[in-house]
């Protein structure tokens, strides 16, 4: 039945919400394509291009796109958002529909003429003939562009990462008791303290220049997309045991000497980070326990920590050789 605006965005909301919860049971993709049928203002076209959280759907990404785009209007001379970025980009290779070049190059016409439009438009000739092993274009994967854009395709390739890591952790929760599934949770928000200081630490790296916070948020989407990786290989067989562990915090000691003792500011951030990761690392070797029952916790707890440390080590050798 058609419904209000409000009761649009509400939706949308509701439906978001359950696409980002793994122990949600309704249907999320579903609240969501309502959401977005009723034309709700907050609906995120991404999610259908990409899939995120939802089957992707090109076609219903381009005419998202072209809803979100016509209540944006026109550039007015500034750079273009995301969406009518992307817009162009499908209406260029004829994503979701015909190829309409002509009209991307309106809708960029009286945008501000930097990188990521000029990336755009060179692709218009190279795209006029059809080529079917050519490969779609994505225009934060092939063109990016401003630091405004870059910082936005940041934003949405975490939203795709979060929504792996929701759906990794829904088939974890079915073979989880109601305890691992609260360890889980523990291990999750300890983690995401710590790759938010580990941010920061990278992002220090650039301090004070326009490319430190980018920086920092996609540390924290490749952090995160490390952790969703390794957790959906969570019954896989323990890690081989006899790991040297003291070896390993020689190393990663050494590792965040070089990447933090530079200054007094770098090293309260990494001391910071440290000490998150140190919270993270117990949450984490208690998860990974509980549903085998280990007969010697600390011997096999010392494997899986050996792991741990060195992830962090080369999160550390990253941040002295960016």
């Amino acid at each position: 039945p058609p419904m209000s605006p409000a009761e649009a965005v509400a939706l949308v909301a509701h439906a978001d919400a359950c696409l980002a919860d793994p122990a949600c049971t309704e249907d999320g993709e579903a609240l969501y394509r309502r959401a977005d049928d009723a034309g709700a203002a907050g609906v995120s076209c991404f999610r259908f291009y990409y899939g995120i959280g939802v089957a992707p759907d090109r076609a219903r990404a381009r005419a998202c796109f072209e809803r979100q785009v016509a209540a944006d209007g026109t550039c007015g001379g500034s750079s273009p958002s995301l969406d009518r970025l992307y817009l162009a980009a499908m209406l260029i290779d004829g994503q979701g529909g015909a190829p309409a070049a002509s009209r991307a190059e309106s809708l960029l016409a009286d945008c501000f003429r930097d990188v990521s439009v000029e990336g755009l438009l060179r692709e218009v000739p190279t795209r006029s003939a059809p080529d079917p092993s050519r490969k779609a274009l994505d225009f934060c994967k092939d063109i990016g562009g401003t630091t405004v854009s870059t910082s936005d395709c940041i934003r949405v390739d975490s939203d795709r990462v979060t929504a792996d890591r929701v759906r990794v952790e829904r088939r974890l929760f079915s073979s989880l008791d109601a305890e691992g599934r609260a360890l889980e949770v523990k291990a999750r928000e300890a983690y995401a303290d710590f790759t938010s200081k580990e941010g920061a630490v990278q992002a220090d790296v650039f301090r004070g220049g326009s490319a430190s916070s980018n920086r920092g948020a996609a540390a924290e989407t490749q952090l995160q997309k490390q952790r969703t990786e390794a957790l959906g290989h969570f019954f896989d067989p323990p890690p081989p045991a006899g790991a040297d562990l003291q070896a390993a915090e020689r190393d990663l000691d050494r590792a965040y000497r070089t990447a933090c003792d530079t200054d007094a500011e770098r090293r309260k951030l990494c001391a910071a980070a440290r000490k998150s990761w140190s919270a993270y690392v117990d949450a984490e070797i208690a998860l990974y326990w509980h549903p085998r029952g280990a007969p010697s916790v600390r011997t096999a707890s010392r494997d899986v920590k050996t792991t741990l440390v060195r992830a962090y080590q080369k999160e550390l050798e990253d941040v002295a050789h960016p």
